[in-house]
């Protein structure tokens, strides 16, 4: 039985460096979406991506922190919140925007429909900016 073990842990070691480990993290979680990602924004700003929940029915809480939201805050941080719903490799979600700190709203009420396509070969996100998110840790 230890030896058993044993192997499955060398098994397990093996793959991970043989394809990495963003698909040995990939392999483990049912849902591609759920997860923490990164990605530097269109402006060049840094942006943390949470997607949690247990996509029941594709459902998901998504959050996107930015650390400066040019066009929504004028380049101060934007914490944007919203839920979506999985269909196929295609996670569509309504958001709304705030900017934390500044005491004013997001310009234009910031709020609307965003989507993120999850590309399996490179086990990252692209949204509907073109911004390409990386699964982190």
């Amino acid at each position: 039985m230890r030896r058993l073990a044993l192997s499955i842990a060398t098994l397990s070691m093996l793959c991970a460096l043989v394809f990495g480990p963003s698909t040995a993290a990939s392999a483990s979680n049912k849902d591609v979406f759920v997860g923490t990602w990164t990605s530097i924004d269109n402006d060049g700003s840094n942006q943390v991506l949470f997607i949690m929940g247990s996509g029941a029915r594709g459902r998901h809480a998504v959050m996107v922190e930015d650390d400066a939201a040019t066009v929504a805050c004028g380049g101060a941080p934007a914490h944007v919140q919203g839920s979506g719903r999985v269909e196929g490799r295609v996670l569509s979600w309504f958001f709304t925007v705030s900017c934390p700190g500044t005491g004013r709203p997001p310009f234009n009420g910031r709020t609307g429909p965003g989507s993120f396509t999850y590309r399996a070969g490179t086990d990252t996100l692209i949204d509907d900016s073109g911004v390409i998110w990386h699964r982190s840790g």
